[in-house]
């Protein structure tokens, strides 16, 4: 399916609020958070820009907190201090969405298990950086 970017943000409450009552979500228990909830699958956002990418991970704060999901920022800018964190939650699972631009699809980003990604196709990003996200 393809949304735009419009109807994206207008929609995202129904999307976050779809993927907390899916059996995909299982409460974390390891470490006795029991409120908080961790996804089986990864949702992975990719912006244009640095800036658009802000702009979602700001908007999307309060329902991703809502909705007991963790999420990270991973741009260009990130230090590599922050990078290097947020690959290795990325990894492990311990993150369940991600937004970012360009440096989601960089050869050391790898996901425990990614089921859900959104690409802002207005930037024409290119077919094989699309396909690192498919694979």
């Amino acid at each position: 399916m393809h949304f735009s970017v419009n109807e994206i943000q207008n929609n995202l409450e129904k999307i976050l609020q779809n993927l907390a009552a899916t059996p995909l979500l299982q409460r974390r228990g390891a470490r006795g958070e029991a409120n908080k909830r961790s996804c089986k699958i990864q949702v992975a956002i990719m912006a244009p820009t640095e800036i658009l990418a802000r702009q979602h991970f700001s908007s999307t704060q309060n329902l991703l907190i809502e909705f007991g999901l963790t999420s990270h920022l991973l741009v260009g800018s990130t230090t590599a201090k922050q990078k290097k964190e947020i690959k290795a939650d990325l990894k492990t699972g311990n993150v369940d969405v991600v937004i970012g631009t360009h440096a989601l699809v960089q050869e050391d980003v790898y996901f425990a298990n990614l089921g859900f990604v959104v690409v802002d196709e207005q930037h024409r990003f290119g077919v094989k950086q699309r396909e690192v996200l498919e694979k």
